[in-house]
């Protein structure tokens, strides 16, 4: 289970390959395959660039002061 960032960022084959940082195999595993599969690594690139467009600092701003209480001090 991924938490922060990469829990909000990566989903895994869409944008990105999520492994287990702590299973060698795996790590080389997802290494080849993106390197081996051209269409997988385009598909990715573009995904994840649309998914980090959604993560501008104005949008941030916006969500914090969404869920802060009026009253909360600034």
């Amino acid at each position: 289970e991924h938490s922060g960032a990469v829990g909000d960022l990566i989903i895994d084959h869409q944008t990105g390959l999520v492994v287990d940082p702590n299973i060698q195999r795996d790590i080389g595993e997802a290494i080849d395959k993106y390197l081996s599969d051209e269409e997988l690594r385009n598909r990715i690139l573009l995904a994840a660039q649309h998914r980090l467009s959604e993560y501008t600092p104005e949008k941030y701003v916006k969500t914090l002061l969404s869920v802060l209480p009026s009253s909360a001090p600034l």
